[in-house]
């Protein structure tokens, strides 16, 4: 709880409260694949909301600390000489999540996180359903669709 705590800089009692609230995040979530449609939509979202076209999500992973599992070795210890797990999350333009890949052992970088995730293969082989190029609003160039690359801090 101090980790948590010291972290978002907020007190042990407000962490406390925090996560009794929201208990329900420990339930297993599922998340449905993205169809063309959809990502439409969120690039829509991020047009509306941030003046940026064409994009899909933004994208970035987070070491998540954790108790190194036994007889794992240096497998789960990453660069900050901690041992974590990594999260990888793409999100919408209200910060929902759309996809995430969860498990990465800490010593991977986001790139190899990424290049291995089922997101990132699916990316690769062109199986995500992607929307194809579309002009951007007030002028006459054609342009694709993008994911930014992002850099979470909490």
């Amino acid at each position: 709880m101090a980790s948590l705590s010291y972290s978002f800089r907020i007190g042990r009692s407000t962490t406390s409260s925090i996560i009794r609230e929201y208990q329900f995040l420990t339930k297993p979530i599922v998340l449905v694949k993205p169809d063309r449609n959809i990502w439409l939509d969120i690039a829509e979202g991020y047009h509306e909301q941030w003046q940026f076209p064409n994009c899909l999500g933004a994208i970035d992973g987070k070491h998540v600390l954790m108790q190194a599992p036994p007889k794992s070795g240096s497998r789960f210890h990453n660069y900050k000489g901690t041992f974590s797990i990594i999260l990888l999350a793409c999100v919408d333009a209200n910060y929902k999540f759309v996809l995430v890949d969860i498990g990465a052992e800490g010593h991977n970088s986001d790139g190899g996180v990424f290049k291995n995730s089922i997101f990132g293969q699916s990316l690769e082989k062109g199986t995500l359903d992607l929307p194809c190029p579309v002009e951007i609003p007030g002028t006459t160039k054609m342009l694709p669709f993008l994911l930014l690359g992002m850099k979470l801090s909490f």
